[in-house]
């Protein structure tokens, strides 16, 4: 389901909110014993905020739901970067249980990646090194992220996304070089969506690069946004708008698409940057206050 509306921001830019409902339909969980369904787990990315990053590569060598691995599951190097706005890269496509699940883990190699080459996972920046991410001293990184249910339909296939929001999952460490933030941490840099009941909004700001260097879109759910919260740097990775679901970046066009939302109402905000000492990190526009131009309710209906 993709939802496209036009926003203006006002001339005394500020923060722009708005307001949309998505709502999933129905599943029959009903299974026989000794069941197989079949399962596609992907991985998407919700950007990073950093023009000096090229791409952002993890090697994920072991796929786990319910902490058991997955039989055919190869290990992988994926540019996360690389897939974003609604693109999404295949981890594995195997046949599994039909049941319900409550938990999928990756396991990150920092280390070495699929090839047998230094490092696993690094960041490639815009001058071509490579450095490397790590979550701890470990080589190897567990990642487990639950959610409420993960059904896998029998003789169905059932489609699962992984949103891996690099802007929350890297951090630019001591302004000299990048590292992932703290494991936990990571963890909360990672979403799963059943991709069957996930929602897109697409949308186009007028007039965004008259008030601001670069416009982001945060999408929350509805009530969780506080701006004195969300607007303060915190974590490990100093980072604001901490408990946005996702984000994007508005275009030179001024368009930009939120995908894999999972059913619920959501708040987007509209933040301003400049870079205000040319050095390719982008600052929260010190003028910033919260404003409510304005909600729209929109029931979507059934995906």
């Amino acid at each position: 389901m993709m939802l496209r509306k036009a926003f203006v921001i006002p001339s005394a830019f500020t923060l722009l909110m708005l307001l949309f409902t998505f709502s999933a339909c129905e599943k029959d969980d009903t299974t026989s014993p000794g069941a197989k369904g079949q399962l596609s787990v992907e991985i998407t990315d919700a950007p990073i905020d950093d023009a000096s990053v090229q791409g952002v590569f993890v090697t994920v060598v072991d796929l786990k739901i319910d902490g058991e691995s997955i039989e055919g599951f190869q290990a992988q190097t994926i540019d996360i970067k690389a897939y974003q706005e609604g693109n999404a890269a295949l981890l594995v496509d195997a046949d599994v249980a039909a049941k319900t699940y409550s938990s999928l883990t990756l396991v990150l190699d920092h280390d070495t990646d699929a090839s047998g080459n230094a490092p696993g996972c690094y960041v490639l920046t815009t001058n071509g090194t490579k450095e490397t991410l790590m979550a701890g001293a470990q080589n190897l990184t567990e990642l487990t992220v639950s959610r409420t249910d993960f059904t896998v339909e029998e003789d169905q296939m059932t489609e699962v996304v992984v949103d891996f929001d690099l802007r929350k999952a890297v951090k630019y460490e001591n302004d000299t070089s990048y590292d992932f933030v703290t494991a936990s941490e990571l963890v909360a840099a990672l979403r799963i969506v059943a991709k069957a009941e996930a929602g897109t909004i697409e949308g186009e700001v007028d007039n965004w690069s008259n008030h601001a260097d670069k416009v982001v879109v945060y999408a929350y759910k509805k009530g969780t946004f506080d701006v004195n919260t969300e607007t303060t740097a915190s974590g490990d990775g100093q980072l604001t708008f901490t408990n946005a679901v996702t984000s994007a970046q508005a275009k030179a066009d001024g368009s930009f698409e939120l995908h894999f939302l999972e059913a619920g109402d959501y708040e987007l905000y509209f933040a301003g940057y400049d870079d205000t000492d040319q050095d390719g990190k982008f600052e929260l526009k010190g003028s910033l206050s919260l404003e409510i131009l304005g909600n729209v309710g929109l029931d979507l209906g059934a995906i």
